[in-house]
């Protein structure tokens, strides 16, 4: 038969019962273990009782606006009987973030500050809109002890605002019932329009990019992407500044993979032109030993330096095959095959230049 568990709710200042405050929809106390269950506090009385509970240990939280989460581990519920748990709640606390332009000093209306808590974001995490005149806003209801130790909490506040760089602050105490001032100063962002070429200098539309931040801090690992026009030309804006960007070209498997690294700083508006060069490539034929005719459809294997089968294709009604290859320089080995003959092998060295490279394959 299942249990349940029920309880009081305390200040944790005076220990009177929390039966004198209206709650809001979403206030609960939640039972997690092999179930879930929760229930609304009766805020007459400042108790809760969670029912149809199976037997086993369960972590008790009590969510309640305008209170940090506290949390009881290891609540033991038994067949055909309520576990008593009573919890003790801290008010929370809350933070006031005013964004300005850093060179300027103007407040920066629009933006946007999020908080969460550094070790456990799933406890809190809260978010408001700068507003004029001041460029501030306020974001209440975080958590503001901790849910075992009931030490300081602390959390991670960033600001965000078109046209800038985001500002993170590390490990922001806040106090129960107290609002934490935070002052953001945000750099101007940067940008970079990258234009791909191939080695002949012609641009090359549809070429997939990729930026990707390497630099420690806020922004590290964030990853933007596009395809380049019909002028060759990709922008990425709003990229974190000062920091450092790798930027990858990924073409088709006619061109080799390019990157470059860019440290960028506030304002930057960095041009540059990238020129693919042209991928390895292996080219050649297979023969019929008799006629020393063509033989069409036939399949041509590429094993490469690391015994994988790279590349797979299929002659032509000429005999010939072209096949791109991913290393080089380096040694592949080939293998011909088709319907009524014997296999046919070879080795081809693909050089640094990436020249073509015609080895016969004659099948008998």
């Amino acid at each position: 038969m299942p249990g349940a568990i029920s309880g009081t709710l305390f200040y944790y200042d005076t220990s009177e019962p929390i039966d004198d405050i209206p709650g809001i929809p979403g206030d609960e106390v939640r039972a997690l273990g092999p179930v879930e269950a929760s229930t609304t506090p009766d805020y007459s009385t400042g108790t809760y009782l969670i029912l149809n509970l199976p037997p086993d240990y369960y972590q008790v939280e009590a969510d309640l606006y305008g209170f940090s989460v506290e949390v009881a581990p290891d609540v033991l519920v038994q067949e055909s009987s309520t576990a008593q748990q009573d919890l003790y709640l801290s008010f929370a606390g809350g933070i006031s973030g005013t964004v300005v332009d850093k060179i300027t000093g103007q407040p920066i209306l629009g933006a946007v500050v999020a908080a969460s808590h550094a070790r456990e974001p799933y406890l809190t995490f809260g978010m408001g809109t700068t507003e004029a005149p001041s460029g501030t806003t306020f974001i209440d209801n975080l958590q503001a002890v901790d849910v075992f130790s009931r030490d300081l909490t602390y959390h991670d506040v960033v600001a965000n605002a078109e046209g800038h760089s985001a500002e993170l602050h590390q490990n922001v105490v806040v106090r129960p019932t107290q609002i934490t001032q935070q002052l953001f100063g945000l750099d101007l962002s940067a940008s970079i329009t990258i234009e791909v070429r191939d080695w002949n200098g012609i641009p090359l539309e549809g070429v997939p990019v990729s930026v990707t931040q390497v630099s420690a801090g806020v922004g590290e690992g964030d990853i933007a992407t596009g395809d380049t026009d019909s002028t060759g030309q990709v922008t990425f804006n709003e990229l974190q500044a000062p920091a450092t960007h790798v930027v990858e070209v990924l073409p088709d498997a006619a061109f080799r993979l390019a990157s470059r690294t860019y440290n960028l700083f506030p304002e930057d508006a960095l041009f540059d032109v990238i020129l693919l060069q042209q991928a390895g490539h292996i080219t050649g034929s297979v023969l019929d030993e008799t006629s020393m005719q063509p033989i069409s459809g036939a399949s041509v294997y590429a094993t490469g330096p690391e015994d994988e089968v790279e590349r797979v294709v299929q002659t032509d009604v000429a005999g010939r095959y072209w096949m791109y290859v991913i290393y080089w320089p380096a040694t592949f080995a080939l293998e011909g095959m088709a319907e009524g003959y014997l296999p046919a092998s070879g080795t081809v060295d693909v050089p640094a230049d990436a020249e073509f490279v015609a080895p016969v394959l004659i099948l008998s």
